[in-house]
């Protein structure tokens, strides 16, 4: 069996507001193998956003392990954190997180940027980027300036700059997922993960398999419904590495 990339165990959190505490999160348990491609859905203010940000190594939880191909995310330090989040793993926030004073061609480079690849490399790979994301004369426009579809594409080849395995992403607009979910697929068929938040049942019926969280708690949804996974999934045959 397959190293699952993604394992959460037992993960719970309360949102505090001085003595007061939310129970958000609760026992939180689930697993996302190499190659799919997983929606987590529930109500506005379920907890998905803070679940992804337990995930990414944003956010701590107040029991439980989040493992990270096998490595223990809040075990780890600070900068160990933050390292992972430049190579392992990226997260796409909802709206898409666009600073307001950068042109899309910039915001794809932040990343390389932060990475320090030297020049060359990050005009190159921001070329690349800006291609996969088919943003023409788009690329050189400021977020509020283009439409809806091309602002998330530019946030998603974005999160794809440095190459991560895993992506996480932040409630996509139903009338640009199949966009999105497509820029991701590649993640997907060099066997890495995707995990996409969603209360749009559209949008999770893309998903390879749904996991539902509600009152706190995880539960898997469909015909394919486990938490545990009992076999990792076939690898995709070609498409491009983004």
């Amino acid at each position: 069996m397959a190293t699952p990339l993604i394992a959460v165990e037992g993960v719970s959190h309360a949102a505090r507001a001085g003595a007061l505490a939310r129970p958000v999160l609760r026992d939180a348990t689930f697993e996302v193998a190499p190659g799919e491609l997983v929606a987590v859905t529930g109500l506005p203010g379920s907890g998905k956003t803070t679940l992804l940000h337990v995930v990414a190594g944003l956010l701590p939880p107040d029991a439980g392990c989040v493992r990270l191909d096998d490595e223990d995310v809040w075990r780890a330090s600070a900068s160990r954190r933050r390292e992972l989040r430049r190579g392992l793993i990226s997260i796409v926030p909802e709206g898409g997180g666009l600073a307001p004073d950068r042109t899309l061609a910039e915001a794809i480079e932040q990343p390389l940027r932060v990475a320090r690849l030297g020049r060359h490399d990050r005009r190159a790979r921001r070329a690349e980027l800006v291609e996969l994301a088919g943003l023409g004369a788009d690329a050189r426009r400021f977020p509020h300036e283009v439409s809806v579809a091309a602002r998330w594409r530019a946030a998603v080849t974005r999160a794809l700059a440095l190459r991560p395995r895993i992506v996480l992403i932040d409630e996509p607009p139903a009338e640009v997922a199949d966009a999105v979910l497509s820029l991701l697929a590649p993640v997907t068929a060099r066997q890495g993960a995707v995990v996409v938040a969603t209360d749009d049942a559209a949008v999770a019926a893309r998903a390879g398999r749904e996991l539902r969280l509600a009152d706190g708690e995880v539960s898997a949804v469909g015909p394919d419904a486990r938490v545990r996974l009992v076999e990792p999934p076939q690898a995709s045959a070609g498409g491009a590495t983004p």
